[in-house]
């Protein structure tokens, strides 16, 4: 288990809400409240945000990829999912 001040704390939890991997309701009240920050933040914090932020990122990518939305391709309205905009390359 890694241990990490109460502030950074805090903030692993907001960043994970904002990503998907935790409640709002979890961190409604940490928004609302004065939350206090060293100038640096430790290096186990640190990396526990950049993966909180790197497999939150991939998890919303993958949810938006599935959605189909409107885009132009060629001057052409067309109704699809990000990755079939463009064919294939050969």
């Amino acid at each position: 288990m890694n241990q990490v001040a109460a502030s950074e704390f805090n903030l692993l939890t907001i960043a994970r809400a904002l990503v998907g991997q935790g409640h709002v309701d979890d961190v409604r009240l940490l928004i609302r409240q004065k939350n206090t920050l060293k100038d640096q933040i430790g290096s186990t914090a640190m990396s526990l945000l950049k993966e909180s932020l790197a497999k939150g990122m991939i998890l919303k990518l993958s949810q938006i990829g599935w959605i189909k939305q409107t885009h132009i391709n060629d001057g052409k309205k067309q109704k699809g999912r990000w990755w079939s905009r463009w064919s294939p390359q050969e």
